[in-house]
């Protein structure tokens, strides 16, 4: 964790932040990595999967079916993050509407699906 000096010289712990990871930072992890090896520690796919030392793979939301419908239909919607399966990272978003908006959503998605069972 980071220390930042607030305005009342009191000192506050700031959480390190996952989304902006640095060469640098994959170069410490990749030490301490090796380090572990030599002890035996489980830790270490841990570690790689943490600081995306292993590659993954992000699904783009825009080829999403709801998120398209959604954009079709002038419905918003916001990402919240990321949901990791694996080395794969899926999106997760919420959806903002009103009751009418969101009918209109669930009524497009049944004429889909009918025209796609006929």
């Amino acid at each position: 964790m980071a220390i930042k000096l607030t305005k009342d010289k009191s000192i506050r712990e700031i959480p390190f932040s996952y989304d902006n990871i640095t060469k640098r930072d994959k170069q410490i992890v990749e030490e301490v990595i090796n380090h572990l090896k030599l002890k035996g520690s489980k830790s270490e796919e841990y570690l790689k999967e943490k600081f995306e030392i292993i590659p993954t793979i992000e699904v783009p939301y825009e080829k999403c079916m709801m998120y398209n419908l959604c954009k079709e239909l002038g419905i918003y919607m916001t990402a919240q993050g990321f949901v990791k399966e694996g080395k794969i990272k899926y999106p997760v978003f919420s959806i903002t509407a009103d009751i009418r908006e969101l009918d209109r959503l669930v009524m497009t998605i049944a004429k889909k699906y009918e025209k796609s069972n006929t």
